[in-house]
């Protein structure tokens, strides 16, 4: 497995009592698989996520990713873990303005030199995502639905073992998302797992298995 997550939780404070965004979750993604969770804002989806990530440590429960435990290992070796193993496009824009659209797609690989970050490949993803006329454009000329295929192709550059979506398609029109959902069923057919989050029904057709988010709890179907 690639991703599995054994009854997971995130326990907050709030009003001076225990709020649960994330109630006892266990899940599991293999290589290759397309999976979405849907759900109500506020329904705790992002939280998941984050935990499943490792950017944010859960109050129970564990998740292993690579075969590693998130648990197990210092802030340097998870950021490396993350930083080379995982994709993850969060919501809403994350391209950097002052960067070009190459730039930005090759961000990551300024923090952790390795190879694998060359700009032939980059240039390779982003005429596969239609953006290669764009590749020395500033964020500024381009649109929303433009900036979010540059954040696919840099979530895409490493070969990811698993490629995470927090809501890809919110608020873009009907073309750009079947454009996006494309890339996310190449990615899945070259054996990178995908998990994605949304509140877009429409999209869920492209996924393999569906869960459902309601009060921190997960269910399939």
């Amino acid at each position: 497995m690639i991703l599995e997550a054994r009854n997971i939780a995130k326990t907050y404070l709030r009003g001076g009592m225990p709020f649960s965004a994330v109630d006892d979750v266990s899940l599991e993604i293999g290589e290759g698989e397309f999976v979405c969770i849907e759900g109500r804002s506020g329904s705790g989806k992002s939280t998941l996520l984050s935990i499943l990530a490792g950017l944010l440590t859960p109050t129970s429960g564990t998740v292993r990713f690579g075969g590693k435990d998130y648990a197990a290992l210092g802030d340097r070796e998870r950021s490396f873990l993350r930083n080379t193993k995982l994709g993850y496009i969060m919501q809403g824009q994350s391209v950097l303005p002052n960067l070009t659209v190459l730039q930005n797609v090759l961000l990551p690989f300024t923090f952790f030199r390795r190879d694998g970050g060359s700009d032939q490949k980059a240039l390779g993803l982003l005429d596969r995502a239609g953006l290669l006329p764009l590749a020395e454009q500033y964020p500024a000329s381009l649109s929303g639905g433009e900036m979010r295929r540059v954040a696919i192709v840099r979530a895409l550059l490493a070969s990811p073992l698993l490629l995470i979506a927090d809501e890809p398609t919110g608020d873009l029109d009907e073309t750009t998302t079947r454009e996006i959902m494309e890339l996310f069923e190449s990615a899945a057919k070259g054996g990178t797992a995908v998990l994605m989050v949304t509140h877009d029904k429409s999209t869920t057709r492209y996924a393999g298995r569906c869960f459902t988010m309601r009060s921190g709890k997960l269910t399939a179907g």
